[in-house]
């Protein structure tokens, strides 16, 4: 017998059950599949009926029912006697201080890979390679932070943005959900132009995303200062790194997971510190997107967040990476790392955690 995590997509469907057939209508038709296979259903519809039956057979075979709003899970529906998991609570509760520390160590460690794998395919002559590339393999204590102030360097000067700083809050005075140890919040400069001290907007040199340097008469002056210029481009990959997280939310109560609990980050209230420690290998896959949106709009008062990136940037799950022996959705990637997190907790065993990094140097939808 499998266990499949089911995801409803359709924009609007009817759902129900009959005869032990999970059965999903739509515009294109009728789909069905055995309840006895499914571990979990995920509803991302943004019009989904229903049938009250279904909530009684999904529960009578263990089914549980994530219901999402702008696709980030607001509902777990659990039969009765799944509403806690004793073995897997008490698996995470008891987990040894090394292993918890192993696990964190190799979420870190693809991350920093998977950063380096873009750093070096959006710049493959930039000079700061070959020192990110000897920490990203390295075992500095402080690698994370030392590979994010390289990336977002690299990054910048891809963009030529100028003066980057990651700011996750959208450059808001507010907190943000935990002190980043990351580095990420460190400014960078990219660029041969300096800021006016007077803090007057600069003019486009013209180069774009990847340029040579040259001026480009027909470049119109982009007249934005370079805090706005930050702000946006800040606003853009926060916006995809939510979609990120609900994606990685979506598997973890697929699979059973509690994501108020964390390897790194520390439980606040209202938050998922589980989801934002197995987010953090992803993250390159959400750059990689929202640069190929800078580089194709080199007018950046284009740069928000509007109907056509939200478009853009929350089709990137859909995308097809290299994963183990596999060619995936970077969805199941993410379904497939979660499903190793939790065995590797049941059975005590960081060694069947495998997060995702890509065999080659290839990212889905380059040429």
């Amino acid at each position: 017998m499998s266990y499949h995590i089911v995801s409803i997509d359709s924009p609007q469907c009817s759902l129900s059950c009959k005869d032990g057939q999970l059965t999903c209508k739509t515009a294109d038709g009728e789909k069905k599949l055995p309840l006895e296979d499914v571990a979990s259903i995920i509803i991302t519809s943004f019009s989904a009926s229903i049938h009250s039956h279904l909530f009684l057979e999904a529960a009578k075979h263990g089914v549980a029912l994530i219901i999402c709003e702008s696709f980030k899970p607001v509902s777990l529906v659990l039969p009765a006697n799944r509403s806690t998991d004793t073995l897997l609570s008490r698996a995470l509760l008891t987990l040894p201080e090394k292993h918890r520390q192993l696990l964190w160590q190799r979420t870190v460690d693809a991350k920093c890979e998977n950063q380096y794998a873009l750093a070096s395919h959006l710049l493959p002559a930039d000079p700061r390679l070959p020192a990110m590339r000897a920490t990203a393999n390295g075992r500095k204590p402080h690698k994370e932070a030392v590979c994010a102030k390289a990336f977002w360097q690299i990054l910048a000067t891809a963009v030529n943005c100028g003066e980057f700083r990651r700011e996750p809050n959208g450059g808001k005075s507010s907190p943000s959900p935990r002190p980043s140890p990351q580095g990420e919040g460190a400014g960078t400069r990219a660029s041969s132009h300096p800021r006016p001290s007077d803090g007057s907007p600069r003019p486009s040199d013209g180069r774009g995303a990847g340029g040579e340097g040259k001026s480009d008469p027909d470049q119109p002056e982009l007249l934005l200062t370079n805090k706005e210029e930050r702000r946006r481009m800040n606003d853009l990959l926060n916006y995809g790194y939510a979609v990120l997280l609900s994606s990685v939310l979506q598997k973890l109560f697929g699979v059973g997971l509690d994501p108020t609990w964390g390897l790194s980050h520390a439980p606040r209230e209202r938050c998922t510190p589980l989801a934002y420690d197995l987010m953090e290998p992803f993250r390159p896959c959400v750059d990689w997107r929202v640069y190929q949106w800078l580089r194709d709009h080199p007018d950046r008062t284009q740069w928000e967040v509007n109907k056509e990136f939200r478009k853009w940037v929350t089709a990137f799950p859909l995308e097809r990476v290299d994963y183990l022996e596999f060619t995936l959705e970077i969805q199941g990637v993410i379904e497939g790392v979660t499903r190793g997190f939790r065995r590797a907790v049941l059975e005590d065993n960081p060694r069947y955690y495998r997060p995702w990094t890509p065999r080659n140097s290839k990212w889905a939808g380059s040429s």
